[in-house]
């Protein structure tokens, strides 16, 4: 998961900061089929911001 990757390309088509950041959240999850103990392992922090 490159998840930087992922946001910046969420934000270039037109996404919110915090959408992005969502959206690759949600990604993560659907790579672990949404299994919480497993999620629950990870501490997953991003940032982001927007030029302006």
């Amino acid at each position: 998961m490159c998840g930087a990757h992922t946001i910046v390309e969420n934000m270039r088509h037109g996404l919110a900061p915090k959408d992005a950041i969502l959206e690759a959240l949600k990604r993560i999850s659907r790579n672990y089929n949404d299994d919480k103990a497993k999620l629950a392992k990870f501490d997953i922090n991003f940032y982001a911001l927007r030029k302006s």
